[in-house]
């Protein structure tokens, strides 16, 4: 669940109200899934939680408070806390419930504020800059941690300087930025109203000005290649056609054959870490739990990757459902998911396998020269495990 439309999200198409596919449907963990996933007292052995959001914004679950309240007093050895949020929901009591919780425990809640208020929409689609500050500095009044983390594009780059000091004046504990790392082709992100117009673009600080995506031709397009496609003036068949027409853009086109070898460094198997998403399933890290957009996992991702094995294959999906198994079963069954991927990449393999890894911390991947994911994530947990 999220109040936001950010343009490159993975939960609907270039901030549209459109999802990837037709059976999306909005989900939360309420407190008795969440505690049923631990029931063999696995949690006993994390020190970090982090709740990331990747489809969605844990201030949005209506059980997120209760859940917190959970963790930070029934899991013994939790060291440390972060959650990431796009900070504009809740009231100023919501807050201050939140950092009364996290006081337990070092914390830090990480709010994406990417600029001021004339720029932070370009790219935080439906927040409210305005409230964003005000629940910030209601949490850090009553005591909580804050990290400013700011998304830079040649838009904002200007207000670098003048967020640092801002945040550094509100109270805000850590101040931080990183770039865009989903971009539609590696270079720039597009931006679309409801109407499904591409009103503006963003781009990397030294990326030079690309054309705006005209929705209209796009749907004119795909309307007379697909054979024998009846003409249709409902908004359902206009939206479809602009979202196969925005996924087919979205698709990589590598110069790379199935059988290629290649290698990743991964990050989360050195430190110890796992993603469970708001289903209960558990995967090697938050870029793979997005390789399926619902319970019915028929989303994009999944017919154009690796992934569209477990997607056809019920009895291999569950084995990965902390549901169905135990977090134990998962981890010490040689045939689970989260085994066959680490074992996978441990070692050079076919590009075919794992094709998310090497997209993602592939050695001869833009990602890998220049954004580095692994490095960034390195670095934060490690840095947070060793203190």
């Amino acid at each position: 669940m999220c109040n936001a439309a950010c343009p490159s999200c993975p939960r609907n198409v270039a901030g549209t109200d459109l999802h990837y596919t037709d059976t999306w449907a909005d989900n939360y963990t309420t407190l008795d899934q969440f505690k049923h996933w631990w029931r063999d007292g696995y949690n006993n052995f994390f020190t970090h939680f982090w709740i990331n959001g990747n489809l969605g914004d844990f201030v949005m679950n209506p059980e997120a408070l209760d859940i917190l309240d959970y963790v930070t007093t029934d899991w013994p050895n939790i060291e440390y806390i972060q959650i990431n949020t796009n900070g504009s929901a809740r009231n100023s009591e919501w807050w201050t419930k939140l950092a009364t919780i996290l006081k337990r425990r070092p914390h830090v809640v990480e709010f994406a504020l990417d600029g001021l208020e004339d720029t932070h929409h370009l790219y935080r689609q439906r927040t409210s800059w305005t409230q964003i500050i005000k629940n910030a500095k209601t949490f850090i009044a009553a005591g909580g941690n804050a990290r400013w983390i700011m998304t830079q594009f040649e838009e904002n780059k200007h207000q670098l300087e003048e967020c640092q000091l801002l945040a550094k004046e509100l109270g805000f504990c850590e101040f931080t930025i990183r770039s865009n790392a989903r971009y539609d082709n590696g270079q720039y992100a597009r931006v679309f109203n409801k109407n499904l117009e591409n009103t503006h673009n963003l781009y990397g600080a030294d990326i030079s000005a690309q054309p705006l995506f005209d929705a209209t031709k796009s749907k004119i397009h795909i309307q007379k290649s697909i054979k024998n496609q009846q003409a249709s003036t409902t908004l359902i068949k206009k939206s479809k056609w602009f979202r196969n027409n925005y996924i087919k853009t979205l698709l990589p086109n590598e110069n790379i054959a199935p059988d290629t070898t290649v290698e990743v460094d991964c990050v989360f198997p050195k430190a110890g870490s796992i993603y469970v998403d708001s289903f209960g399933n558990v995967w090697p890290c938050c870029f793979m739990g997005i390789n399926y957009s619902d319970d019915k996992r028929d989303g994009l991702h999944t017919k154009v990757t690796y992934l569209d094995k477990i997607s056809k294959d019920e009895t291999y999906f569950n084995s990965q459902s902390l549901t169905n198994n135990t977090m134990t079963e998962i981890l010490t069954n040689k045939q689970s998911f989260v085994n066959h991927i680490v074992d996978t990449i441990n070692k050079p393999f076919e590009v075919s396998e794992a094709i998310t890894c090497y997209r993602v911390c592939g050695k001869s991947t833009e990602s890998w020269n220049n954004k580095n994911y692994h490095k960034m994530l390195d670095a934060r947990w490690m840095r947070k495990k060793n203190e």
